[in-house]
């Protein structure tokens, strides 16, 4: 546990990031990840899953688009569940929030570091609004122009080429593919999230969710290709 990093943090935050970095016990010192990759590491270990039947268990058909029918989600809610009972909190859920915006909050956001994840615990605790770092959206997608179309038919076979076989020599920028939108946006796209098809597309500086897509094509839909 990194004590200097702790020392300038509430008691609040310190004690919620020990409890979480016992709650995954070992599996912080194998590699550095997020909430959701702990969440697959300790149901892999739980089950004594190798490395092969993890990679196996991340490309089934059950995992393409929706994570609640996914392999780790059932750990996902023990989390939850357990960090409800030990502060005396509640993560948002989908049914908290105004389903008539044009960014659907599906809950809070799971594809955020330990660190984060206390950060977010210590803010429930205090009764505090949470930023949109800790929440998980979905775009709303509209249908009505497929914007897709402006760029050429190269570009847009290249994306789904990346996308689908996963080059390692495209995710070279810290383990992320970055795209562009027809809207002269740009965002990337972890390896992590494209083995397991969820197309969530990132800031580039922050980290923070931009938009998600159900499926690639979805994404090339909505104007997204590689860069």
């Amino acid at each position: 546990m990194n004590e200097i990093y702790l020392h300038n943090h509430s008691s609040e935050y310190k004690e919620a990031y020990e409890v979480i970095f016992n709650y995954f016990g070992g599996l912080t010192f194998m590699l550095e990840s997020n909430v959701s990759g702990y969440c697959k590491l300790l149901h892999a270990q739980k089950n004594g899953w190798d490395v092969n039947r993890l990679y196996a268990e991340s490309k089934r058909a059950d995992d393409l688009s929706n994570p609640e029918r996914s392999y780790w989600w059932s750990e996902w809610l023990l989390f939850v569940d357990y960090f409800e009972n030990e502060f005396g909190i509640r993560f948002p859920k989908e049914i908290d929030f105004d389903e008539d915006s044009e960014e659907r909050v599906l809950g809070v956001n799971y594809d955020i570091s330990i660190e984060k994840m206390a950060e977010m615990i210590s803010l429930l605790m205090a009764e505090e609004e949470l930023p949109n770092e800790f929440l998980r959206f979905e775009n709303i997608p509209n249908y009505q122009e497929n914007v897709s179309s402006k760029w050429s038919d190269e570009l847009i076979a290249l994306t789904k080429n990346v996308l689908n076989d996963l080059p390692i020599a495209s995710f070279m920028n810290g383990g992320h593919c970055i795209l562009k939108s027809i809207n002269r946006k740009f965002g990337k796209i972890s390896l992590d999230d494209a083995i397991s098809y969820q197309y969530k597309i990132k800031d580039i500086e922050t980290g923070e969710l931009l938009v998600s897509f159900e499926t690639l094509d979805d994404l090339i839909d909505a104007g997204w290709v590689v860069d």
